[in-house]
């Protein structure tokens, strides 16, 4: 269970930062851990807003760094890996937002929107069990994969309170990579 509070506050009519603090809760088997997660801060920029009659679409830009707050590394053998809330690598993200509402008459509107992401990851010192796995006598450096992201959505409003929407993701993921002492599980 993640539960995550945004707060977002606007500095200017265009730039906004956020923060979502997390707090996990693992659970398997009848045994469960919490704690902080990692903590994300992000910085956005309405880089163009178009007139309500314009064809032209709503442009955000951000960028967010998840800063590595949750335990990662020198987990307990014994919690099957419960204890681990977070990655322990910083996590840059650059993304871009479009949007645009079209109102088709009366409490009609279609909203369409489209955000792509990039997010790359530093390296990450790991010994033990670890969120990545690891085991007695592991000591290493993982090099956490790029992730890339693009999301498409749409919104059909059939009244004020009902609306259909549909979102579409896509995301890859590049390969981790481990150096150093694998260590054993046993």
């Amino acid at each position: 269970i993640i539960q995550q509070t945004y707060i977002i506050y606007g500095v200017t009519s265009r730039v906004d930062v956020e923060v979502a603090p997390q707090w996990i809760e693992n659970s398997s088997q009848g045994e469960s851990f919490s704690g902080c997660g990692d903590f994300p801060l992000q910085l956005g920029f309405q880089a163009w807003r178009s007139d309500s009659v314009s064809w032209l679409p709503d442009v955000r830009i951000w960028v967010q760094e998840i800063f590595p707050t949750g335990r990662y590394t020198e987990l307990s053998p014994s919690t099957t890996g419960l204890e681990g809330t977070g990655g322990g690598s910083f996590a840059t993200t650059l993304g871009i937002g479009v949007q645009k509402a079209i109102r088709l008459g009366g409490d009609h509107v279609f909203r369409y929107r489209v955000n792509a992401s990039y997010s790359f990851y530093s390296p990450v010192t790991v010994r033990e069990f670890n969120t990545y796995g690891g085991g007695f006598g592991t000591d290493g450096r993982v090099e956490p994969g790029s992730v890339a992201t693009l999301t498409v959505a749409g919104e059909y409003s059939l009244t004020r309170q009902w609306v259909l929407a549909l979102d579409i993701g896509f995301q890859t993921i590049n390969a981790t990579h481990f150096s150093g002492t694998p260590g054993t599980s046993v």
